[in-house]
């Protein structure tokens, strides 16, 4: 309902779709697809989805999502599994899908771009209510060396929280209790 009230057409998903990336239900999978994916093409809006640890099968390769299934089915669906850059609204942007053991993020990436879009474990950030990440290997530090970059939004942590560009945007909706009473919703 905001998003018509208010003409917005497209929505940035930073990953992590689903919770459980080992066991989708068919109830469950019949309810998303009728209420979610086919209300989005029904009213003619794009959903870029990251692709998201919890979107994917194998912790070491984004090779199997669920993902994949709705990008085939869905012509307004779009689902970043590799890095990408794109300009929007003469801002260049990056998108990062989770980042596999395998990978680095390097600061060259990031050179001249304005926002990145991304799935992050970023160091100093709450996980959830009450638990600090202590052991990260992107910190704060890396992404504030960017003079160009003006915002990093980010998903991964279910909790919203900020610290100078970087922005958590938790989750949209609880996922377990560890998540009762913290705040939820989107930002726009």
């Amino acid at each position: 309902p905001y998003m018509l009230k208010n003409n917005i057409k497209h929505i940035i998903q930073v990953g992590d779709v689903f919770d459980n990336r080992i066991v989708i239900d068919i109830e469950f999978m019949q309810k998303i697809t009728n209420n979610f994916f086919d209300r989005l093409k029904e009213l003619d809006f794009t959903f870029v989805c990251l692709v998201g640890n919890h979107d994917i099968y194998h912790k070491s390769t984004r090779e199997y999502t669920i993902l994949d299934t709705f990008d085939r089915l869905y012509d307004n669906v779009i689902v970043i599994n590799e890095r990408q850059e794109w300009m929007i609204e003469d801002k260049r942007c990056y998108f990062v899908p989770w980042i596999l053991p395998s990978e680095n993020l390097t600061s060259d990436e990031l050179t001249g771009m304005d926002y990145v879009f991304g799935h992050f474990e970023i160091r100093n950030f709450e996980m959830t209510k009450g638990h600090l990440d202590e052991h990260s290997m992107l910190s704060p530090e890396f992404f504030k060396k960017k003079r160009s970059l003006k915002k990093v939004y980010s998903g991964h942590y279910h909790i919203k929280s900020q610290k100078e560009k970087i922005q958590y945007l938790g989750t949209p909706y609880w996922l377990d209790w560890g998540d009762y009473s913290t705040s939820r919703g989107f930002f726009v």
